[in-house]
């Protein structure tokens, strides 16, 4: 999984600490667990020194793993906790990964539940250890990082505890650097609960923890954060409204000046149709797309779809085991405008992933009804592979999208994004519109069953009536390049604001959940919000 080998050194030489509660590939339940792994490889290969800490959970198995001499003591209210310190490398990278080794807190299944969608209910005291326990690792190692790097609500104490309790020891000019990959998931917990963190009464008020009444782990973390980064400018933006803030949008709002979105990338060596280990021999590339032709018939075949190179192909993939607004419009009781495209449109429709029971059923009994349309739940790696190598077009019609790679991957294998125009999707896709000089997809802008509708018609019939245009976007499609290398380089500029706002160099501000809080939300200069993508030779 290794990413970038050769080292290059520019500028300071940042020591990081990655804060995570689940990485790739010892325990994944989010996308962001894949994102840190290949983040960190490309600050690696930029020369900067990095680590990655999480808890040593249940399923992860210790027998390679080298142990620490001594154990770790961690205060948890009025108790002094231990655990142990286990020591692992990221798989094919020199990269340290410190598991946190505590029986009683995560010697369990599950990481944050026994199953998806029940919580444990000590989560609280859980993961206010780990995010103590952190500071007394690094104590452990000697090793005093720069920059503390957490992800999402679980490790967001993390923010609190360097503006309190560690704000004149050893980490006083350590600056911390806050990722909200879903802010809909906010580690709320009862007040009472606050006592874990060895922190007073006053520091409660200070932090910002507590929201509503209760215990707010993302509110804190939010409001302490030296920056805060989203995985897309777009998410930035939106993070700061009412309709998508999740009720933190004022306080973001407020803090919108240390808030920017850092675009993420893909692996180009694992994803290149020219190179694919999974398509040869029938691999392609934006100089001739012949073999992707091939490609079609072949995923046609897999799916007993009628071979016919000449019928445009639709696919859908992501996990939709949660019901969300937009493929309710898709699905519906009648299966809405899904069934419409499929019965008033001359195409092949798939559907891959992960699906909620209710989804399932709707699809099962469209493949039943339509021979033109396909439920593809038993695939691999390589099938999903051929299936974004085969299709014309990608539907994601997401009301929100923090970040999606499932676009980008499309984009390298020719097939074009149809998109609603959320998140990331604006800095990926650029839209058709009457002319194909430059456009990559087509962004339908409302979320409605009908704007859904017409945006695949628009494409379907430019397939059928305009395919050189479709040819030149696709090898426009294909020549984009939304890498690892510069989201890491704009980490680091990220970095670098964290440091002078810590260090007292710039001025930071303090989250404001008051009604009369700024409510204009700035452009976000102080790192780059948008990843413009580069045209790249051929591989």
């Amino acid at each position: 999984m290794i990413i970038h080998k050769k080292k290059t050194q520019t500028g300071p030489r940042y020591k990081i600490l990655m804060i995570v509660s689940e990485l790739a590939p010892f325990a994944q339940i989010s996308t962001y667990a894949q994102s840190v792994v290949h983040i960190s490889a490309a600050l690696v290969a930029l020369g900067h020194d990095v680590r990655i800490v999480m808890p040593r959970y249940y399923n992860i198995d210790r027998t390679d793993m080298k142990k620490h001499r001594d154990p770790i003591g961690v205060f948890l209210g009025e108790t002094e906790q231990w655990c142990t310190l286990y020591h692992a490398v990221l798989p094919q990278t020199d990269i340290p990964v410190y598991l946190l080794d505590h029986e009683q807190f995560f010697g369990r299944n599950g990481l944050y539940g026994p199953q998806p969608g029940v919580a444990y209910d000590d989560n609280a005291q859980r993961f206010t250890f780990f995010c103590s326990a952190v500071f007394q690792l690094c104590r452990a190692l000697q090793w005093i990082p720069d920059i503390m790097h957490s992800h999402d609500w679980a490790t967001g104490l993390v923010n609190v505890f360097l503006y309190t309790k560690e704000e004149d020891t050893d980490f006083s000019e350590t600056a911390s650097v806050f990722s909200v990959h879903n802010i809909d998931q906010q580690g709320i917990f009862d007040n009472e609960d606050f006592v874990y963190t060895s922190l007073s009464k006053d520091d409660l008020y200070i932090s910002k923890m507590e929201k509503d009444g209760k215990l707010n782990f993302l509110h804190g973390a939010l409001a302490q954060a030296d920056m805060i980064t989203a995985a897309s400018a777009g998410y930035a933006k939106e993070i700061c409204t009412k309709e998508l803030g999740a009720g933190l949008d004022i306080l973001l709002k407020s803090r919108s000046s240390d808030l920017v979105g850092v675009l993420n990338g893909i692996d180009y060596r694992l994803w290149n149709p020219a190179k694919d280990k999974f398509l040869l021999p029938i691999s392609f590339s934006e100089k001739d797309l012949k073999n992707k032709i091939k490609a079609k018939k072949l995923l046609q075949k897999e799916l007993n779809l009628l071979q016919d190179a000449k019928l445009p192909i639709i696919i859908m993939h992501g996990d939709f085991s949660h019901k969300q607004r937009a493929f309710d419009l898709l699905f519906g009781d009648s299966n809405a405008k899904l069934y419409d495209i499929c019965e008033k449109l001359k195409v092949q429709f798939i559907i891959s992933g992960k699906f909620n029971p209710v989804y399932e059923e709707e699809l099962t009994r469209l493949q039943d009804i339509r021979s033109n349309f396909r439920l593809y739940q038993d695939f691999d790696e390589a099938k999903l592979h051929l299936l974004f190598a085969g299709a014309d077009f990608l539907l994601l019609p997401n009301e929100y999208e923090p970040f999606c790679a499932t676009q980008i991957y499309s984009l390298r294998y020719g097939t074009l994004p149809i998109v609603h125009n959320s998140g990331c999707m604006g800095e990926t896709v650029v839209n058709f519109a009457a002319d194909a000089t430059g456009a990559t997809g087509f962004i339908f802008n409302e979320m409605t069953q009908a704007c859904i509708f017409d945006t695949v018609s628009t494409a379907v019939s430019l397939y059928y009536n305009n395919p050189k245009s479709i040819l030149a976007m696709q090898k426009q499609a294909m020549m984009q390049r939304f890498g690892w290398e510069e989201s890491a380089k704009d980490y680091l500029l990220v970095y670098q604001s964290a440091l002078d706002r810590r260090q007292g160099r710039l001025e930071r501000t303090w989250g404001d959940d008051d009604e009369n809080a700024m409510e204009n939300t700035q452009d976000h200069q102080t790192a780059p919000m948008e990843q413009k993508p580069s045209e790249a030779p051929s591989d």
